[in-house]
């Protein structure tokens, strides 16, 4: 038979590249009810719906390559860190030990971690280029343990819980569940890396922290499109979810991303006297605090008037101790309107995953794109050249603007 070449062209012209299940009964295939989810799962599908789609539903397997994961390098971090506030969990004394009994205790356990990732992959010892990247691995946690101690050292909050899971098997800590639909739940789990605790009054101050090896900051306009919002769900998880499980009367204290690295001081611009400070602020927590002086005071005890934290990114004192604009703290009432509006978020997701929501819709925001580090970008074909192929662009707002808003009632962003 002969091609019909009008056929062939029309359908050449017209084809748009979308995606979308016509056979809806496919999808129970896909998805388990209840539909479980974690705040990482929960972010992919926020940011390319076909994305999550091929990651979760079809689960294509990869190709293995053999070099050293990022996730070999990451669990070697996350396990130093983990022993080390363990050591502190179990016995406090230990933060206030010698420092070289510190410094040798420290040494020891991130050699543990990088020895528990060589029984499962030994491809870290591999040849001496993947020796010596072991060796700067381990100098890395090492450093980054110690700078975590000395923060603790100089804040009366103290870790309670580390690798604390909520909604997993055998976890501490109950499940978020959102409702949506009659008699249908989303779970949401997740594990969160540590928790702290500080007791003023009648209140106990909880603040969640999680530990990366890239520089990450919580940025609200993130948040509300569904693209960052993984401290907010681990706050959502113990504050109401869990409000009497750790212990009684939790209020927000902070959240926090703990950068893992070996930072590198300009000696040309840094005396050499002012070097081990400069460090130390390298380390300093990215997040938001709560608006009350007195506990931010608890979480780092040195800061001082007309300065800056050294634990706290953002924090800065005025002369009169009152706390900078560009301080970064929310209120309670403010944390319970962004709260509110990740849980609507998070039953909007739920809502398109059960009803076969996969269009290809990658989001750009402040040149960043989820397509940048895709591994189904030969499978969406996601091409700009085609008018339903094109980023779905967030529009950055002030945090004021972002806050005024969600007084308003409104917690969309763009």
């Amino acid at each position: 038979n002969e091609p019909d070449h009008y056929q062939l062209v029309s359908q050449g012209m017209l084809y748009d590249n979308k995606a979308e299940i016509n056979d809806k009964s496919l999808i129970s295939h896909l998805y388990d009810r209840p539909l479980s989810l974690s705040s990482q799962a929960i972010e992919s599908y926020n940011s390319c719906r076909f994305k999550y789609f091929a990651d979760r539903g079809l689960r294509p397997r990869l190709r293995q390559e053999y070099k050293i994961d990022y996730k070999d390098i990451g669990g070697i971090y996350h396990k130093t860190m983990e022993m080390v506030t363990d050591n502190v969990i179990n016995n406090e004394g230990f933060l206030f030990e010698n420092e070289c009994v510190i410094s040798q205790e420290i040494k020891e356990i991130a050699r543990q971690a990088v020895n528990e990732i060589e029984t499962q992959n030994d491809i870290l010892n591999d040849n001496s280029r993947n020796q010596y990247i072991k060796d700067k691995i381990q100098k890395t946690a090492e450093i980054s343990a110690t700078y975590l101690i000395k923060q603790l050292q100089k804040s009366k909050f103290r870790p309670v819980l580390i690798e604390a899971g909520f909604g997993l098997e055998n976890a501490t800590l109950k499940p978020i569940q959102i409702e949506i639909g009659e008699n249908e739940w989303a779970i949401v789990n997740g594990r969160i890396d540590r928790i702290d605790l500080y007791s003023s009054g009648d209140s106990n101050y909880v603040t969640v922290l999680d530990y990366k090896s890239s520089g990450r900051t919580v940025d609200l306009n993130e948040v509300l499109n569904g693209i960052g919002l993984q401290l907010f769900i681990y706050l959502d998880a113990v504050l109401e979810h869990n409000q009497n499980t750790l212990t009684e009367n939790l209020a927000f204290g902070g959240m926090f991303y703990f950068q893992v690295s070996d930072p590198l001081i300009d000696g040309d611009k840094v005396d050499e006297h002012d070097i081990q400070e400069e460090i130390f602020k390298k380390f300093s927590l990215q997040g938001y605090v709560i608006d009350d002086l007195d506990i931010i005071k608890s979480m780092d005890t040195d800061l001082m008037a007309g300065e800056s934290s050294k634990i706290l990114d953002s924090i800065k004192l005025k002369q009169d101790e009152g706390l900078s604009s560009s301080s970064r703290t929310l209120g309670k009432s403010h944390l319970e309107s962004i709260i509110a509006a990740i849980e609507d978020i998070v039953r909007d997701t739920a809502q398109g995953i059960l009803s076969g929501r996969i269009d290809i819709n990658p989001y750009q925001y402040k040149g960043k794109k989820p397509c940048t580090y895709c591994d189904y970008l030969a499978i969406c074909q996601f091409d700009q050249a085609l008018p339903s192929n094109q980023y779905r662009r967030i529009n950055p707002k002030s945090e004021k603007d972002i806050i005024d808003s969600l007084k308003k009632g409104d917690g969309k962003t763009n």
